[in-house]
Order: C-alpha cells, then structure tokens, then sequence
C-alpha cells in the first residue's frame, strides 16, 4: 500500500511537472506571439508613417507645381493685356500726333498766305512804288509756292493722306521774278523750304504786285 501511495504520488507530481511545464510554454507562447504582434503592429504603423509622408510630399510637390504653373500663366495674362492695352494706345497717340503736326502746319500756312493777300492789296492800293518786307517762319512739309494765273497763291503741303493744296485767292494782281515763270504758273522757290524768310512786296506797276524772297 505504501509503495503504492508512493508511486500515485510521483505521479501526481509528474502531471503537475508536465501541467507546470504546459502551462509555462503556453504563456512564453502567448508573449512570444503578442511581442510578434507589437512588433507587426509598430512595422504597421512604421509603414503608413513612411507612406503619410510620401503621399505629404508628392502632394506638397503637386502644390508647388501648381502654384508655380498657376504663376507663370498670371504673368503671361498680365503681359498679354499690357500689349492689348499700350499697342492700341500708341497707334491712337501717333495718329494723333501726326494729325496734330498737319493741322499745326495748316494753321501756319494759312496764316502766312493771308499775310501774303493782304499786304499784296494793301501796297497795291498805296500806289506804284510802294513796298514792305515781311519775316516769315516757313513750317516743314512745304513741297512749293506758286502764283497761278495771278490771282492765286497755291501752297503744296505734304500730308498723311498725300499732298494737300492750299489756295488764296488775291484780288489784285500778283507775279514774282520772270525767270520763275513759265506760261500761267509763277514758282516762289524761297517759299517752298522751311525756317525764317524775308519776302519782298512791292507794287512795280499800277496794275500788278511782285512779291519775291530776298
């Protein structure tokens, strides 16, 4: 009986040894599996990390694209109305300018062919002999200065649209050198230049004006 008490015994602590033993490796599994797990799970997040900050990064990349494309084509937008706005702006302010040359030219050729006329008529009804000198300021564009028919004083002036004639009509008789003249049409070549001229009236005859620059 005492020898087999002792051998139930030994048994007993045989199966606790094993139980123990069982129960040891269970739990060394279990911490071997949950350290496995922490360490998938830290690979995990260590993963979407990298992979956050890639996609941060392409995204920013992208941003800068953007804003940079979007940069250049508000430059190119800005330059393109710039041209829009001064190509206009200076074609008007050239045109004006050069029709504001032409009636500044109009204006002083008129003046000066009325000059003409008048001191023409007022020497010619002073008498024969009579005379006056004049200074006048010749514009540019002037292309000649002609007497026709003697009743005329005809100023050919260069203009955008070609070449303008301006006419005064003289109620007395006008002429200028005979070396000038040929039939009808008497040239004054003193007036076809520009700058300061001396132009000589003077009535020859009672019956016509010469009008000359000296």
């Amino acid at each position: 009986m005492a020898e087999s008490h002792q051998v139930k015994g030994e048994c007993l602590r045989e199966r606790r040894a094993v139980r123990c033993e069982s129960s040891t490796c269970t739990r060394v599994r279990d911490e071997c599996e949950c350290a496995h797990s922490r360490t998938q799970v830290v690979l995990a997040n260590n993963s979407l990390s990298r992979s956050a900050t890639s996609r941060s990064a392409r995204c920013l990349q992208k941003f800068a694209s953007s804003r940079s494309s979007q940069s250049s084509l508000e430059y190119l937008l800005v330059v393109a109305i710039t041209f829009v706005i001064i190509l206009p702006a200076t074609y008007l302010f050239y045109s004006y300018s050069k029709e504001s040359s032409y009636e500044i030219t109009d204006a002083q050729i008129t003046k000066i062919g009325r000059t003409i006329v008048d001191s023409a008529e007022s020497i010619f009804y002073s008498g024969q002999g009579s005379k006056t000198v004049l200074e006048l300021n010749i514009p540019d564009n002037v292309d000649s200065a002609q007497i026709v028919d003697g009743r005329e004083i005809v100023f050919n002036v260069t203009t955008n649209f070609g070449i303008s004639e301006i006419v005064f009509f003289s109620s007395v008789n006008l002429t200028t050198t005979s070396s000038n003249c040929n039939a009808n049409i008497c040239n004054i070549p003193g007036l076809a230049s520009s700058g300061l001229k001396k132009v000589k009236i003077e009535a020859i005859s009672k019956d016509s004006v010469k009008i000359e620059v000296i």
